[in-house]
């Protein structure tokens, strides 16, 4: 995991802890239901497809390569572990 990952997962976890836990329990009812009408695979597919496009209007209007890496990486971790869950069921 490469540092500027390592620093961006911090970050997230900060600002889960600043969430109130309404609003914790707001975030993930919202993602139950949307795993439930949906499956797994296709929300990590499409938060994958938001890491991306954050990726590129970063690098494309901050001109901030160190964060969109940040980005583009999360977008193809979350990538490549949709293909490895469609291989485990296959």
């Amino acid at each position: 995991m490469s540092t500027s990952l390592i620093i961006d997962s911090m970050e997230f976890l900060n600002t889960l802890d600043t969430m109130t836990t309404e609003a914790k329990c707001k975030l993930n009812n919202e993602l139950e239901a949307m795993i439930d009408t949906h499956g797994l695979s296709a929300v990590i597919s499409a938060i994958s497809a938001v890491c991306d496009a954050k990726a590129q209007h970063i690098a494309e209007n901050w001109q901030d390569e160190s964060l969109a890496n940040v980005w583009q990486e999360a977008a193809n971790r979350l990538a490549s572990d949709v293909q490895v869950s469609y291989r485990h069921v296959s």
